[in-house]
């Protein structure tokens, strides 16, 4: 549990400064693939969309985070790693998902 709100917030502090057009297009971090750097308008607008993914990811971890140690003082036999490993990778994928997504309607 303590990895996923350590997970949670790291994904806050990085999508910030993306959904905020703060990473100008670089080839080191950000949305990185051929259509992004085919301008610098879809390079802001495909790296805006992956900060709010990765913020609202984040948030999703942090709030299931604190859930799970509600539930896991009542009921201490809930398997807190799994579910913790399964909120991440589902987060993950729902970000990268929706981040493509968005790129292929720009």
């Amino acid at each position: 549990m303590n990895r996923l709100i350590i997970a949670g917030v790291f994904f806050v502090i990085i999508g910030i400064p993306f959904y905020l057009g703060k990473v100008a297009p670089n080839r080191w971090s950000g949305f990185r693939v051929p259509k992004t750097f085919s301008s610098p308008e879809t390079w802001y607008a495909a790296n805006k969309t992956m900060g709010f993914d990765l913020i609202i990811a984040g948030a999703v971890m942090l709030v299931t985070a604190l859930i799970l140690a509600i539930v896991s003082q009542k009921h201490p036999g809930v398997p807190l790693e799994r579910i913790s490993y399964g909120v991440f990778l589902t987060a993950l994928v729902v970000a990268a998902v929706h981040s493509f997504w968005a790129l292929s309607r720009l």
